[in-house]
């Protein structure tokens, strides 16, 4: 079983980066983050609920400290250790505004996980734009289900 306790939670200050400090964390991600988002049913609720998120795992805080002081977030400590007993820390994004301001900010930088991130920032817009405080409860379109679909298939090949 693995125990999670939170390191630090989410900062309302978001650190402007230059293009160097956008182009290094860009290739961070490119290498270590994982661009997802899942599908959840629930059997007392008579619709789908879809979490968008962003994820990272690392040994190094200080590069997860820089991702959230830039992108938000949180970072929480893995119990559980690698060769050598270095900790594993995880840095993950919920909040769709954070996702699709971190994707703009990094997408030109982007190689690998370009599509992916692409297409997270879709959904995450698309929501964006059919929640209010009014109503923020708006049924997802069949094209919003689609792009998730195919961004779940494409992490899993």
């Amino acid at each position: 079983m693995i125990k999670v306790r939170t390191v630090s939670g989410p900062i309302s200050y978001r650190k402007k980066l230059n293009l160097a400090d956008r182009a290094y964390l860009a290739g961070f991600l490119d290498a270590k983050a994982r661009f997802d988002a899942r599908i959840a049913r629930y059997k007392s609720r008579s619709y789908d609920e879809i979490e968008a998120l962003t994820v990272v795992y690392g040994n190094d805080k200080n590069v997860l400290s820089m991702l959230q002081r830039s992108f938000g977030g949180t970072i929480t400590v893995q119990d559980r250790r690698e060769i050598g007993g270095k900790l594993v820390y995880r840095w993950q994004v919920k909040n769709k505004a954070d996702i699709v301001s971190m994707i703009k900010q990094i997408l030109p930088y982007l190689k690998i996980k370009r599509k992916q991130a692409t297409l997270l920032m879709r959904y995450c817009s698309s929501r964006l734009e059919k929640i209010s405080e009014d109503n923020p409860f708006q049924p997802i379109t069949y094209e919003e289900k689609r792009i998730v679909k195919r961004l779940i298939a494409m992490n899993k090949e």
